[in-house]
């Protein structure tokens, strides 16, 4: 008898500690699965509050002819830079879209991995600070991004400024070298002073039915040519 409960006394603790990893990986996996659907939910299901959308500030009133698309959000504003409506520092950013593509597939079984990332701006935010995210985002994978933006219109449930908000994005290709494709329009950081101009000449090449690419500082400098008129 005195055995049986040395010997389970001992067992005791193995047990304990499998018990502990199997909780451990359980929560690890349901928060991630939240911040998955936090990330995308908030972007394709957004209400306005006062004037600002769910998207975590203000962006230009325009309406883009693309759709949005599952993927990481980003949002940049006077205030800083946000992933998922979290703050984080500019150095934070890369890590971020890189957890996000490793955990993706166990998030969203059978959904292709984004190319694309969603960028929510605000229209007094500067082209150099969208190009550096535009920049880290092409370097953790992503060779494409959608410019996010939210527009009042009437709808059967208006919010507090008596509009409801509608969703749209214009997409564009992320490059550092220039093709030699006719059909693509390019736009380096220099040719636009901040969201509202950028947003504005996208989506109106977007309606067009122009193909889209942003060239980061490095390939802007490699393909400027200086005017002699």
């Amino acid at each position: 008898m005195r055995q049986a409960r040395q010997a389970d006394r001992r067992s005791r603790p193995r047990l304990y500690a499998r018990s502990l990893v199997i909780t451990a990986a359980i929560g690890i996996g349901t928060s991630l699965g939240c911040a998955g659907r936090n990330i995308t939910g908030r972007a394709e299901t957004a209400e306005a509050n006062s004037g600002t959308s769910d998207l975590g500030g203000e962006t230009p009133a325009l309406e883009g002819p693309d759709d949005l698309v599952l993927a990481p959000l980003v949002a940049l504003s006077a205030a800083g830079l946000a992933f998922d409506h979290e703050p984080i520092e500019g150095s934070g950013l890369e890590p971020r879209l890189h957890t996000y593509s490793a955990h993706f597939a166990v998030l969203h079984p059978g959904e292709s991995a984004p190319r694309d990332v969603l960028l929510a701006c605000s229209p007094s935010v500067s082209s150099d600070r969208i190009f550096s995210v535009f920049e880290t985002a092409r370097r953790s994978g992503f060779d494409h991004a959608r410019l996010v933006f939210t527009r009042a219109t009437s709808g059967p449930s208006p919010t507090a400024d008596g509009h409801s908000r509608r969703l749209s994005a214009a997409r564009v290709s992320l490059a550092d070298t220039a093709g030699s494709q006719n059909s693509i329009s390019y736009i380096r950081s220099w040719e636009v002073q901040n969201c509202a101009v950028l947003s504005e000449r996208v989506v109106t090449l977007r309606r067009s039915g122009q193909a889209v690419t942003l060239l980061d500082a490095l390939g802007s400098l490699k393909h400027y040519q200086p005017s002699h008129e």
